[in-house]
């Protein structure tokens, strides 16, 4: 999966001899859900994507690997959400090139950090602005 607004559910997630892999825009596993980018950015933690398992939770799936994208003098929160999108394909070849050589031990994880609620407007427009001086 590249990215949904929507839960893949049972009997998908658990057919046999099958693992689906996602490619979440947000540091796993602190930024689970919706928005994880601007919740990154506010909170000052690495931006990028993060490729998964998906099992039955939002965003909780076993960690396989975390791309890192550095933003750049005078980006935004949409330049940097374009950037990262931009990474999926690459993720998604890297990430299954690993899993068949066995360079990945995928990493459960724990309930510490529960997903994300959506920004509003107002949150977006604040953490674009605040984006805006950490990269001037």
């Amino acid at each position: 999966m590249a990215s949904s607004h929507w839960l893949l559910k049972e009997p998908i997630i658990s057919l046999p001899e099958t693992k689906i892999i996602n490619a979440h825009s947000g540091w796993l596993p602190k930024h689970k859900g919706l928005d994880s980018i601007g919740w990154s950015i506010k909170d000052g933690d690495p931006l990028g994507l993060t490729t998964h398992y998906i099992d039955k939770g939002i965003d909780t799936g076993s960690i396989l690997k975390f791309y890192e994208v550095k933003p750049e003098k005078n980006e935004n929160l949409n330049t940097i959400w374009n950037k990262i999108v931009a990474q999926k394909p690459h993720a998604f070849l890297d990430t299954i090139k690993s899993i068949e050589e066995n360079q990945i031990e995928p990493q459960n994880q724990n309930d510490d950090y529960p997903p994300h609620i959506p920004m509003t407007f107002e949150e977006l427009l604040e953490t674009n602005n605040y984006f805006k001086k950490i990269t001037s």
